[in-house]
């Protein structure tokens, strides 16, 4: 039987505030990408949150309600620096460790017994370590599989939990009553049409034939069953320093124009290429965030079965899905792009058969060289068609 543990840290983002800034502990404080005034707030400390602040919301309505708040500005190093020293504690305790994100981590402890005693000790031990020895409170959830371990781990810091634990046998009625969106890999048009079906929570779709999802959803519709069971395979990956790629566009102010909101889609996507072919990897997924003036946020996905890394594929695609979010007609505040699924191409780009390679690939090469002699901003896109 596998043990499987998912570590949530707190306020990830505004507890490394309060380390550089200890004078500012018990403050509210938020986290926005520019002090301009109409700039979005990206992450927020518990004391705002209770004042009713929520991300997304620009910055003069935040000063204008608590002019005595604390502004800081994001700090990618910072943040990475500290997920280096999460990878550092955790690797102490096992080699099987996943970095699902800055605030989110998988452990492999099994078989670890027989060095460090039982996992739900272990567990409670490493959450000791990285608040003590990190200043980072964190919450952890112990099961069989990651998807259950995950969950776990969301309803010990919705309750205020240390640790919770899910008993072999006991996946699938602790799923039952949770919505279907915890279930991984769950595309939007999925859960759409889930919730056209009345199929609102996990115990909903538990006892339908899986035949009938695969009928609907094909393969992805037989993940769905299993998923709902509380059956997950997929293991810990160790190794992967970033298992994602997110770029964050920022409006200075909220908008609703169209070809504005493309154009800085379209340079996001290039960003995020850029990024991937200087590691020479693919993604086999890309996921598109939109977050309204009015707080609600939209996600689409879509997948490249054999990987992407050039800019107009992936524009092409994230811009239909793009079309289907601004239907609203609210004004656009932020967007993020993330690519997953990464894996390392066989061969590296300028190395390929000229058979393969495309008028595109020959520019998007040398934009790529040219932009790393003069600098990001040496390539600006005037308009996509």
């Amino acid at each position: 039987m596998k043990n499987i543990g998912h570590l949530k840290v707190k306020s990830f983002y505004t507890r490394l505030i309060e380390q550089r800034h200890p004078d500012w502990r018990g403050h509210p404080i938020v986290i926005v990408g520019s002090m301009q005034q109409r700039s979005p707030v990206l992450a927020l400390s518990d004391e705002a949150r209770r004042q009713g602040v929520v991300t997304g919301q620009p910055l003069h309505r935040v000063l204008s309600r608590m002019p005595d708040v604390k502004v800081a500005l994001a700090d990618r190093g910072l943040y990475q620096k500290a997920l280096d020293q999460i990878r550092i504690t955790l690797s102490r305790y096992s080699p099987a460790i996943e970095l699902a994100s800055y605030s989110s981590s998988y452990i492999d402890l099994t078989g670890t017994r027989r060095l460090w005693g039982q996992p739900e000790s272990l567990l409670l031990k490493i959450e000791q370590e990285l608040r003590s020895g990190l200043g980072l409170p964190a919450v952890g959830g112990l099961a069989i599989n990651k998807l259950v371990s995950k969950v776990a781990a969301d309803e010990a810091f919705r309750h205020q939990e240390s640790i919770l634990t899910v008993r072999d046998g006991d996946e699938k009625p602790f799923l039952a009553p949770h919505p279907v969106h915890i279930l991984p890999d769950t595309a939007p048009d999925i859960l759409v049409r889930l919730r056209d079906l009345n199929l609102l929570i996990v115990g909903d779709v538990q006892p339908v034939d899986p035949a009938y999802f695969r009928r609907l959803f094909g393969v992805a519709g037989t993940r769905l069953y299993q998923y709902a069971q509380g059956t997950d395979d997929r293991p810990v990956t160790p190794g992967q320093k970033e298992l994602s790629l997110t770029e964050k566009i920022v409006f200075q102010e909220p908008t609703n124009d169209g070809e504005r909101i493309r154009l800085y889609l379209m340079d996001g996507i290039h960003r995020l290429c850029r990024t991937l072919r200087s590691r020479q990897q693919s993604a086999g997924l890309f996921r598109l965030s939109v977050q309204f003036a009015d707080h609600q946020t939209d996600h689409r996905q879509i997948g490249f079965p054999d990987g992407a890394f050039l800019e107009r594929p992936v524009y092409d695609q994230l811009e239909r899905l793009l079309s289907g979010i601004l239907q609203r007609r609210i004004q656009v505040g932020l967007m993020d792009l993330t690519a997953t699924r990464l894996f390392r191409t066989t061969e590296q780009l300028l190395l390929w058969d000229h058979r393969d390679i495309t008028r595109e690939e020959k520019l998007f090469t040398a934009m790529d060289r040219l932009e790393g002699k003069y600098g990001l901003q040496l390539v600006r896109f005037a308009g996509v068609a």
